[in-house]
């Protein structure tokens, strides 16, 4: 599939952005600044420069987006959104560590080349970065307020996304997970950040309250689009692709929507397996078979596809609602057709 525009406009900025950002902070007797390198794709665990594939940089390119669409000032956004994915990548050393994780995007993560101990320090200081690149709004005095409207916005999603974690993991030892506990638990652990990327792109362009309700329900129906389609990769997606084995997320017994689907969809005889399974200290390669064939019996890979799919297009409905430049609306229906229908 093409990368969407707005995936590949602004990468260039954003990576310059962090680069000179965590170079500003670098010492050389603190090896923890070569690890965070190491993150990025920037250097390999020697410290040799190299340009490794990483992220897709989704977060900081929708707020990007979001203030150049409504014409709002780009230096203003991008300290906003290399904190956003500052703040995601804080995120991910943790989730990788927590998931036991070995590899992200075909690399070794963090914790298994370098322990858990200084892992945990380097995700701890991507935070606080990100809290020093907010600041740089505060160089216009002008712009004290909107500081204090970003870092809101910022600091309430980083909190919902750490409570998202916290259900994410509580669920794995859950057996019975609702429908609504999953999508609350989404809502929060991954769709925060997307939500207040748009939102807080938008505010640093628009004081207009309608304005910014659109982006941020736009960014609600995306979140939920993306980790659906997430969630899907974590079990049909090849390791090519994602870096990952099939049915991974079988093992870790996470109760994404896919699983909750076949639970709630299979037969009295086929739900009682499944929940004998899931309920298991460990589950085998043979017990991941068994759950796949049952969620082709129940068809969940085609319900969880459209779902998400449902909810990318409510997003672009969204975006309608904005009354952009066109251009700018086609980026964003690019984009959110791509998210639904992306193998990676």
């Amino acid at each position: 599939m093409e990368i969407p525009k707005i995936l590949t406009k602004y990468d260039e900025h954003i990576q310059s952005y962090l680069k000179s950002i965590i170079d500003s902070h670098a010492k050389e007797d603190m090896r923890v600044y070569n690890m965070l390198k190491y993150c990025f794709g920037w250097e390999d665990q020697f410290g040799n420069k190299i340009n490794a594939t990483t992220g897709k940089g989704l977060r900081p390119s929708l707020c990007l987006f979001a203030t150049e669409s409504l014409g709002g000032s780009f230096d203003k956004s991008i300290y906003v959104a290399s904190s956003i994915e500052l703040i995601h990548n804080f995120s991910l050393i943790h989730d990788e560590i927590q998931d036991l994780d070995e590899f992200r995007h075909h690399r070794p993560t963090l914790w298994t080349i370098w322990g858990s101990e200084k892992a945990l320090v380097s995700g701890d200081i991507l935070r606080i970065i990100a809290d020093i690149s907010i600041e740089n709004l505060l160089i216009n005095k002008d712009d004290t307020a909107l500081h204090l409207e970003c870092t809101k916005l910022l600091t309430q999603a980083c909190l919902e996304m750490i409570e998202g974690q916290y259900l994410d993991i509580t669920f794995e030892k859950e057996i019975n997970v609702s429908l609504e506990q999953y999508m609350n638990m989404i809502s929060k652990k991954t769709g925060a950040l997307i939500r207040c990327s748009l939102n807080i792109g938008a505010l640093i362009a628009s004081k207009n309250k309608n304005t910014l309700e659109v982006f941020r329900d736009a960014g609600t129906d995306l979140g939920y689009g993306f980790q659906i389609r997430d969630d899907i990769l974590g079990i049909w997606g090849t390791e090519d692709s994602t870096g990952k084995p099939v049915g991974l997320d079988i093992k870790r017994k996470k109760k994404s929507i896919p699983i909750l689907h076949a639970i709630n969809a299979a037969s009295d005889m086929r739900k009682e397996i499944l929940i004998g399974i899931f309920a298991k200290e460990q589950i085998s390669d043979h017990d991941v078979t068994i759950v796949l064939d049952i969620m082709d019996e129940t068809k969940s890979l085609e319900y969880s596809e459209n779902l998400s799919k449902e909810y990318c297009y409510k997003s672009i409905d969204h975006i309608y609602d904005a009354k952009l430049n066109q251009e700018f609306t086609n980026d964003f229906i690019d984009l959110a057709k791509f998210l639904a229908l992306r193998d990676f």
